[in-house]
């Protein structure tokens, strides 16, 4: 929904002053992989986790185009429960109004618990997912996602693009608008087992 990766991609070259491109980066998937900033791990690990921590960082984000009306049509067909997140708790406010500066839709935003560290933050994601019965579940993380067992739609974004998912469970689209016609008819597949 944000473009957080391209906001890291520039505060991280600022701060390690490097100028790598989007298309340099993306070959490691995360930009904490980036060897060149990884020389640093210690230093790149405070400031990430400071970051994350930062209201003022998170609300700089710019909205991924479609993302919002996307799931204004999941809203109408009944698929948006919530907004799942592996932000920090310290960033829930400023979260929220962002979603309401850029015209999300209303939505519980659940974060991730102070006390889990981020390096935990994929098993948090996966054991609330697995646990609330949530069917359909859409994410631009891939490697998140391999480990779920429920449908998820990836959304294409520059550090996935040529990632190709593993598992049945995993549809890659190109972009946001295509979501609802998907939706759509998982719901209806779904329905017809029934």
């Amino acid at each position: 929904m944000a473009d957080a990766w391209s906001d890291w991609i520039g505060i991280l070259n600022q701060h390690f002053k490097t100028a790598l491109t989007p298309e340099e980066v993306s070959p490691y998937g995360y930009v904490q992989n980036v060897p060149v900033w990884l020389e640093r791990a210690e230093e790149l690990k405070e400031l990430m986790e400071s970051l994350r921590q930062d209201p003022q960082f998170v609300s700089g984000h710019r909205p991924i185009e479609g993302a919002a009306e996307t799931l204004y049509a999941l809203t109408e067909i009944g698929s948006l429960e919530c907004y799942l997140t592996s932000r920090p708790t310290a960033v829930y406010q400023a979260t929220i109004e962002w979603l309401n500066k850029h015209l999300f839709p209303k939505a519980p935003v659940l974060c991730r618990p102070t006390w889990i560290d981020f390096s935990k933050a994929h098993q948090w994601k996966e054991e609330y997912i697995e646990k609330s019965g949530v069917d359909l579940v859409l994410e631009d993380d891939i490697w998140f996602a391999e480990n779920l067992s429920v449908q998820t739609i990836i959304i294409e974004r520059p550090h996935n693009k040529q990632v190709v998912p593993k598992g049945g469970h995993i549809i890659k689209v190109p972009h946001w608008y295509h979501v609802p016609t998907l939706a759509m008819r998982i719901k209806e597949e779904r329905l017809k087992k029934k």
